[in-house]
């Protein structure tokens, strides 16, 4: 409510928020040494709501400091985007926080596509919109690990093939319900254009990953 301001109707001082978010995150600490409560969704809910406030309101290098230790939440839980429910939904949360997070830091995501990585699929027709950006968001968290690797040479090369790729594959299964409609050339200025084509779908949450995704590989 502190950092809605005054769109909120309830009046919080920054301190007082602040008193209550160290609160919750000691009373997290404590109920993780026991395991009834360290293995309830309520858990893994309430990091990601704490995880969430911290995205809004840290920056610098210290953003994101607390994602890698619900990493680990996800990895001791076995917890994946095709979980269902809460679950589920506290994972792909995470997954956006930590794209930023690692985008803004110039570091490695805290889980890649190691752990875990969308079953390959002939068609998205059956999926929800909320799917296919899942998706795209997905291979944006591996654009990211790609530009923040120093590795060079042929594993590289193909790496940035491989999601290229990927990226294509993702544009080329959307169904007509959420395919581009528009698109847009850059203008080139005196010494050319470093921006790239502007595209428009019809679901805009898919979109400006698939761009983003794009521009990270260029």
């Amino acid at each position: 409510m502190d950092l809605v301001g005054t769109t909120s109707p309830y009046i919080v001082s920054e301190s007082e928020s602040l008193r209550y978010y160290r609160l919750a995150l000691s009373a997290i600490r404590t109920l993780l040494l026991h395991p009834e409560y360290a293995q309830s969704d309520e858990m893994l809910a309430a990091c990601i709501l704490l995880s969430t406030y911290e995205m809004i309101d840290v920056v610098g290098e210290s953003l994101g400091s607390h994602l890698t230790g619900v990493a680990s939440l996800l990895r001791t839980r076995q917890v994946h985007g095709n979980v269902a429910g809460i679950r589920g939904a506290c994972y792909w949360t995470w997954y956006r926080h930590e794209t930023w997070a690692a985008l803004r830091t110039g570091r490695q995501m805290s889980i890649d596509e190691t752990y875990w990585a969308p079953e390959s699929i002939a068609s998205f027709s059956h999926l929800t919109p909320e799917d296919v950006a899942n998706r795209v968001i997905f291979i944006f968290g591996q654009c990211i690990n790609y530009c923040n690797d120093d590795t060079d040479g042929k594993l590289r090369e193909a790496k940035a093939a491989e999601l290229d790729q990927a990226l294509d594959d993702w544009k080329g299964k959307l169904p007509s319900s959420m395919a581009w409609f528009s698109t847009e050339k850059p203008e080139a200025g005196p010494m050319g254009s470093n921006h790239f084509e502007a595209m428009w779908f019809v679901f805009p949450h898919s979109a400006v990953e698939w761009q983003e995704d794009r521009g990270a590989l260029e």
